[in-house]
């Protein structure tokens, strides 16, 4: 199942947790960037690319739906983690910092931390 995610951020361009938003909107179905954003504020709800298909062109005319109003944060980006935060925090951190989602998965927690910290 694809989950449309909505960053808390209107209009936010950039990677996070291996997700691409555009427009402050990306799509998944990867259950990690789902809880990884969720926690982190960020609005997902279901997402059926079939019915979006057919809605184009009609609404408010900014291309979304009302977005689940959520407060923005004061910047989109992901924040460096302290150093006892979890390796899944800190491989977030590492693609932010341009890192591969598998090579930062694949790093232990202290590599990562050596490499981004």
């Amino acid at each position: 199942m694809q989950y449309k995610i909505t960053a808390p951020v209107e209009g936010y361009e950039g990677a996070i947790a291996g997700a691409r938003f555009i427009n402050g909107v990306a799509h998944t179905g990867d259950l990690r960037v789902l809880e990884y954003c969720r926690r982190h504020g960020y609005t997902v709800e279901p997402f059926d690319p079939a019915a979006e298909s057919q809605d184009e062109g009609q609404g408010d005319g900014s291309g979304e739906g009302n977005g689940g109003s959520t407060e923005p944060t004061p910047t989109g980006d992901p924040q460096r983690p302290n150093v006892n935060a979890s390796k899944g925090d800190w491989v977030t951190w590492a693609v932010h910092k341009g890192a591969q989602q598998a090579d930062a998965e694949a790093a232990t927690k202290p590599e990562l931390i050596e490499l981004y910290g």
